[in-house]
């Protein structure tokens, strides 16, 4: 029940989007002779990082202020943002499902007033399993 209520918590995240997506015709004009514009390298202005739980350290935000006042990024991504040791998909003595978002609040309101901004990866992990060690 609680793998089942965890999937559907997973899916309903990443499909969020496309419920409200409308379906329209979209007509494309390219001027070949029109002026050209730099193309932005929005992945400059991010970096890669391991696992969430490891934002939660005072010398990984120590570090990442660090770096940021030397390249001035603007985003962070990691992954693992449902796990386990996050502790946001549980079950109480019943079986039903308990959902705690207090440490990802304390992981992206860290990074915020660090000046980040998190950029949110919900893949990585099969979905059965995304909030779950494979240990369960």
């Amino acid at each position: 029940m609680l793998r089942r209520t965890c999937l559907l918590l997973a899916l309903t995240f990443a499909f969020i989007p496309a419920l409200f997506a409308q379906q329209t015709d979209e007509h494309v004009t390219i001027d070949a002779k029109g002026a050209a514009t730099p193309f932005p390298h929005f992945w400059e202005q991010m970096f890669g990082s391991g696992r969430a739980v490891l934002s939660m350290g005072q010398s990984y935000r120590d570090d990442m202020v660090a770096v940021k006042k030397i390249t001035d990024f603007k985003y962070v991504r990691f992954h693992a943002i449902f796990h386990d040791e996050l502790g946001v998909c549980d079950e109480d003595a019943q079986g039903n499902p308990v959902y705690n978002f207090s440490y990802v609040d304390q992981i992206y309101d860290g990074l915020l007033a660090d000046g980040v901004r998190p950029f949110v990866e919900g893949g990585g992990r099969n979905p059965l399993s995304m909030a779950w060690n494979d240990s369960r």
